[in-house]
């Protein structure tokens, strides 16, 4: 894994630590950036543990949080839209409709490196493909 290391001390951990299974712990953190499209007050803090992944979006006085939990096996795609700076991930899910991009589903202004930690880390738990979009051309 990159640099995308858990960083146990935040107040977005304490609150994902409450919500693991007894055998479940986080293997990797990592949080939208404001520059590459997310949220300019409480960017997502996106937690991927050995069961699933975890979206935390706090609003913009901290009093409510919204959480975003997937698990491995619901994953039917991933895929990673790649910028010039940073890569937006879109998880597909069982059930739902083909078209489905609800944006709880997306986690924008990861670096490169970021999303790529935890795309590797979907496909070592589930054996999944990824489909990587290409950046736009600037010509």
């Amino acid at each position: 894994m990159g640099d995308a290391l858990v960083d146990m001390n935040t107040g977005e951990y304490a609150m994902v630590k409450e919500l693991l299974g007894q055998d479940e712990t986080v293997q990797l953190e990592t949080i939208e950036h404001r520059l590459g499209g997310a949220s300019l007050f409480h960017p997502a803090h996106v937690f991927a543990t050995n069961y699933g992944i975890i979206i935390v979006r706090r609003n913009i006085l901290g009093f409510h949080s919204d959480y975003k939990i997937i698990r491995y096996d619901s994953i039917t795609d991933v895929k990673i839209d790649r910028g010039p700076l940073f890569c937006r991930i879109h998880f597909s899910l069982l059930g739902e409709q083909e078209d489905s991009e609800s944006d709880m589903k997306w986690i924008v202004g990861l670096p490169y490196k970021d999303a790529l930690d935890l795309v590797h880390l979907v496909n070592k738990m589930e054996q999944k493909p990824v489909q990587e979009v290409p950046a736009p051309s600037t010509e």
